[in-house]
């Protein structure tokens, strides 16, 4: 494991599942992280489960204003930003004749623009500071 003492990691959508995992195995391997999700709710229960090196930030990633303000309160509250995984998907388990016209934008939304979005800001704070970063896109299709 490698060693990422000092390192500041968002993972989107890290409230359960895979994000949850990867938010845990880089606070193992010693970065702080800010988990993320629609709900304050899990994202606080999160928060505190992971411990003091752990920010929660509620931000849809579906909308690219709170895309921005996620890296700007992670850089705010640890100074930096090393590390982005964009983890938080949406899926419709609809059949491909039943999907709706919005169904299909908020997939989109949080599916590619989500992903863009969060990859333009974390990218731009990276190029600020000069120290270069990791951002890791996580996609599936079932």
């Amino acid at each position: 494991m490698s060693d990422l003492t000092g390192k500041v990691a968002i993972v989107t959508g890290s409230t359960k599942g895979i994000g949850r995992a990867i938010a845990e195995h880089l606070l193992e391997a010693g970065a702080s992280v800010v988990v993320n999700a629609r709900s304050a709710g899990p994202v606080e229960a999160i928060a505190l489960a992971l411990g003091d090196r752990v920010l929660g930030i509620v931000a849809d990633v579906g909308d690219a204003i709170q895309c921005q303000r996620l890296v700007d309160e992670t850089v705010e509250h640890f100074g930096r930003l090393d590390i982005l995984v964009n983890n938080a998907a949406l899926f419709d388990a609809a059949e491909t004749v039943d999907i709706t016209r919005d169904s299909y934008d908020r997939l989109y939304a949080v599916n590619v623009a989500g992903v863009l979005f969060t990859m333009q800001a974390a990218a731009r704070q990276m190029i600020a500071q000069d120290t270069g970063g990791k951002i890791i896109n996580m996609a599936s299709q079932a």
